[in-house]
């Protein structure tokens, strides 16, 4: 049995979902599936069901930062101790620092991972 994601009045298995287009001109996002029919919904729904939100694995790591560049040229580095793989394949950093956890990616600024090489 596949993932069920929540688009708005219902949850959908995307095991029947054949394709999705998404019209950007009003935001339209259609979804047909294997039974022949076809669902209307707003596109901000793609992200449950593409998967980018629903973790599925966390990785613990060592010595690994988020690097968040500010708009004066600023560069900081916070440590990242869980990495999350979600559904659709991503490997994400999680925000640790509050509860509940974040996505590291939604931070402005943040430009990416960084592993110090190691000294060995």
């Amino acid at each position: 049995m596949g993932r069920f994601a929540f688009i708005g009045d219902e949850y959908l298995n995307t095991d029947h979902i054949l394709s999705i287009t998404i019209q950007e001109s009003d935001n339209t996002m259609y979804i047909e599936l294997d039974n022949g029919r076809t669902i209307t919904r707003p596109a901000e729904y793609q992200l449950d069901i593409f998967g980018d939100l629903d973790i599925v694995r966390v990785i613990p790591v060592r010595e690994c930062f988020a690097e968040i560049r500010s708009g004066n040229s600023a560069v900081s580095k916070i440590p990242v101790n869980l990495l999350a793989v979600t559904a659709n394949g991503e490997l994400r950093p999680l925000d640790t620092r509050s509860s509940p956890f974040d996505f590291m990616d939604y931070i402005p600024g943040f430009h990416g991972l960084i592993w110090p090489e190691s000294s060995n």
